[in-house]
């Protein structure tokens, strides 16, 4: 019985792993100094935030930072894995109201406990909030950079 669990569950892993390689996402990151990057957006009814997410887990807990196209910290997130629990360091002026923190801490713990599961988007059905992630092309990003420095 034991060895058809043991199965199982290598089953269960390959296929994650393959459904996020198809996905071209990199897996958040679960390990001590493991870091990655997407293409964050959250959408409500009256607009949208959107930029690069980065995340690092400092083998405690992952710290996660949203910045915008312009170079401003959009929001500013640590998840604490043994808590279970998400504390907002920072977020933009229009966001920082208890009430909009209170829905943001709920909705980011459930956010990365889908990303864990494979699902890079989370849809916040009673207040219309959708949180997605995709893929974040480096080649190109590094080319505008390279673009960048070489235009006088």
């Amino acid at each position: 019985m034991s060895v058809s669990i043991r199965i199982c569950s290598a089953f269960v892993s390959w296929l994650l792993c393959s459904t996020l390689l198809s996905q071209g996402l990199p897996s958040v990151p679960a390990c001590a100094g493991e870091r990655a990057r997407y293409y964050a957006m959250i959408e409500t009814p009256r607009g949208y935030v959107s930029g690069v997410c980065l995340m690092q887990h400092d083998g405690e807990q992952l710290t996660c930072a949203i910045v915008n196209e312009f170079g401003v910290s959009a929001l500013h997130f640590t998840y604490s894995e043994r808590r279970d629990r998400v504390k907002i360091a920072s977020v933009v002026p229009m966001l920082d109201h208890w009430y909009i923190k209170r829905m943001l801490r709920r909705d980011l713990r459930q956010w990365i406990h889908s990303m864990r599961q494979g699902e890079y988007t989370y849809h916040n059905t009673k207040r219309k909030i959708t949180y997605s992630l995709s893929a974040l092309n480096e080649d190109e990003t590094e080319q505008e950079d390279n673009d960048n420095r070489q235009t006088p």
